[in-house]
């Protein structure tokens, strides 16, 4: 079904703010609430609270994953407001669609590959002379989305002041770029995929193929290559990125520092992988306790504390008042009875 002219207009009018993808996702949930609308034979100007309800309940019928479900309420949420601007739409479109309306999305916590998975991983990765083997192991080794690796440019490999690589990610999914440290291993692979590609074509891997087909190659790729293996969950590449994560907090890595590397917007995005490493909480736990143990621990043989010096707390006072008095005369007075007082114990001490 063509969504109509309307639904058209509304999604031109955001194609100059709007990404590509995000203005067909648009084009996609008011197409699906046009055939829901014709299915129930209502036109938008009759629109009311109790068919909005019944529209819910029809993502509720569908098995929408709640994430999904959100997204086209949020989209058909600014159709509306769009649409009583104009006068298309007589209710409020706070009286169509509430905030309580979006169901809650559940909190998932990242999914790492344990470790002898995650080493055998990377060992077929290294053996296998597979492009999308080697785009994999990159992947792991750098932590980019899958949406970014397929959108690496050819030129991708640049280099610090101090001579360090770095791979240059293209605006993502959170529409910022960035550069991530690699190791040398991981930049030689890079330089290898460079030149198996065309000179000064658009993308690093397999430019001759559209985005979603190398999407599907990446993902097809490391299914087969973790045949055998004992992997709980889902086998997807995302959980490459969550191992790469993971091992970094796990080594002591910061987590603004992390939150750089993967792009995250905000911290909240990257404290779900301080959630889920234990092996970090236990160890910062022993070390916090070593250091408290430390403070108040008694030393064996205490050394004798040294009977204070006389004469080196006037100096330190003349000192003092030098750099803080203010130049006065009664200052200067002040220095020269202390100076007597000095002599006067060294006196006595002879």
């Amino acid at each position: 079904m063509q969504i109509p002219d309307t639904a058209r207009d509304f999604v031109d009018t955001l194609r100059p703010i709007r990404k590509p993808a995000t203005c067909h996702s648009y084009i996609y949930g008011l197409r699906s609430l046009h055939a829901w609308l014709s299915s129930q034979k209502l036109s938008l100007g009759a629109l009311d609270r109790g068919i909005m309800e019944r529209w819910l309940s029809s993502l509720a019928d569908r098995g929408l994953a709640p994430s999904s479900r959100n997204l086209y309420i949020y989209h058909v949420r600014k159709y509306l407001e769009w649409l009583f601007e104009r006068g298309t739409v007589i209710a409020h479109p706070d009286d169509l669609l509430r905030s309580s309306d979006l169901p809650d999305i559940p909190s998932t916590l990242p999914r790492p590959f344990p470790k002898e998975v995650d080493r055998e991983l990377q060992q077929r990765f290294r053996a296998s002379e597979n492009l999308y083997a080697q785009a994999l192991f990159l992947m792991r080794h750098s932590g980019v989305r899958i949406g970014e690796l397929v959108h690496l440019e050819t030129a991708c490999l640049e280099r610090d002041l101090h001579g360090h690589p770095l791979l240059k990610v293209p605006l993502g999914k959170l529409n910022n770029d960035r550069r991530v440290p690699l190791s040398d291993e991981t930049s030689q692979l890079l330089e290898r995929l460079q030149k198996i590609g065309p000179i000064g074509g658009p993308f690093l891997l397999a430019p001759h193929l559209s985005r979603v087909t190398v999407k599907n190659h990446v993902r097809e790729t490391l299914k087969t290559i973790s045949l055998g293996l004992d992997i709980s969950g889902p086998v997807i590449p995302h959980r490459l990125r969550h191992t790469y994560a993971t091992e970094l907090l796990n080594a002591g890595m910061s987590l603004v520092a992390i939150m750089k590397l993967l792009g995250h917007r905000s911290i909240h995005m990257t404290m779900r992988y301080a959630a889920f490493t234990q092996n970090t909480l236990v160890r910062d736990y022993h070390f916090a306790m070593a250091k408290i143990v430390t403070q108040y621990q008694l030393p064996d043989n205490p050394s004798p504390i040294a009977e204070p010096d006389p004469q080196r707390l006037l100096l330190d006072i003349i000192s003092w008042l030098r750099k803080n008095a203010p130049e006065h005369n009664s200052t200067h007075r002040l220095i020269k009875r202390i100076y007597k007082i000095q002599n006067d114990i060294a006196r006595l001490k002879n």
